[in-house]
């Protein structure tokens, strides 16, 4: 009897001890179809060890900001969420995309739209090689980009693991909802935003300032083209061997936008011969830089970009247009 009560204790214990230890997986109600978009994109990248670069960055964008990244014109099909991909400069040419259906949307007709009607190709600047899209669920995976940028062997693994995605292998509590992260601009002073960027940017090594009229004139702006500009927090370090110009501002007066960085792209132009400028904006805010080393300017952009939100200016293009 007690040798039977024995065996007993020891085949419950072989049982309930390790599920004491063991960590609770929560499973999606709906599987792959309701995990947060963020999750199934990094799980992509960790199983198809892709590594594309620190200048890509995912967000939620908005409907004409996705139809504008696949070359779409019209595009009217109705999704419940969506997560972007792609290089926070969006000249370089590469561009996945993430769509959750509503629950009872045709994913097959979504999906033939967009592979008989994406044109990422039109984009200003851009090549692309190939067009590949897939369904998982809910979900449907658009991808484009040049085979420079993303070879056969990385694209063939990004769809094999967008169509592998487990539901099991996340946490929820490492994704917060989307934008969260994102700082808002209401009530940031612009010392405060670029002091941040510098945070991100040790490069910028000088300390914000207003951007005085002595200081624009220096430049070549004129009083009146700074008339438009109210809050300013600007960091300069002209000398040496990594000279930089890097600021941000607000506007006065939103439809001065692109008056104003029309204006900037011709300054920026000659205060460092030969280097590289880059303007950023959200509403009546204005970043820019302009630097020797072209990697300091997409650094800081590409900082004002995720902190704050604001957007790659399509003046870049023309800008590059003219080199």
């Amino acid at each position: 009897m007690k040798r039977t009560a024995a065996w007993a204790m020891v085949f419950l214990m072989a049982v309930y001890l390790p599920a004491c230890g063991a960590k609770t997986r929560i499973v999606p109600e709906n599987g792959v179809s309701d995990m947060p978009l963020e999750a199934v994109l990094d799980q992509m990248l960790e199983r198809a060890e892709v590594h594309l670069g620190s200048w890509f960055d995912a967000r939620v964008p908005t409907p004409a900001q996705a139809a504008y990244a696949m070359g779409m014109d019209g595009f009217t099909q109705t999704y419940e969420d969506a997560l972007i991909y792609e290089p926070v400069i969006s000249t370089t040419s590469f561009v996945l995309l993430l769509f959750r259906l509503d629950s009872g949307g045709d994913t097959g007709a979504f999906e033939r739209t967009l592979r008989q009607t994406a044109h990422p190709e039109c984009r200003p600047y851009v090549r692309v090689d190939f067009v590949d899209t897939a369904v998982n669920g809910r979900l449907v995976l658009f991808l484009a980009a040049a085979d420079s940028r993303c070879s056969r062997q990385q694209r063939e693994a990004l769809l094999a693991s967008f169509r592998a995605v487990d539901p099991m292998s996340y946490d929820p509590k490492d994704y917060a909802p989307a934008g969260q992260a994102m700082i808002p601009l209401a009530g940031v002073s612009m010392a405060q935003m670029l002091e941040q960027v510098r945070q991100d940017c040790p490069f910028l090594t000088s300390p914000p300032e207003p951007l005085t009229a002595q200081k624009a004139a220096g430049w070549g702006l004129t009083a009146a083209e700074i008339g438009v500009v109210g809050d300013s927090g600007v960091s300069a370090c002209l000398t040496g061997n990594a000279p930089y110009l890097c600021g941000v501002v607000r506007l006065n007066d939103e439809t001065a936008l692109q008056r104003f960085t029309a204006v900037l792209h011709r300054t920026l132009a000659g205060v460092i011969p030969g280097g590289r400028s880059l303007i950023v904006y959200r509403g009546d805010v204005v970043g820019f830089c302009t630097a020797a080393d072209a990697g300091m300017a997409y650094d800081a952009t590409a900082a004002m970009m995720h902190r704050y939100g604001l957007a790659d200016y399509t003046g870049n293009f023309l800008e590059q247009r003219s080199r």
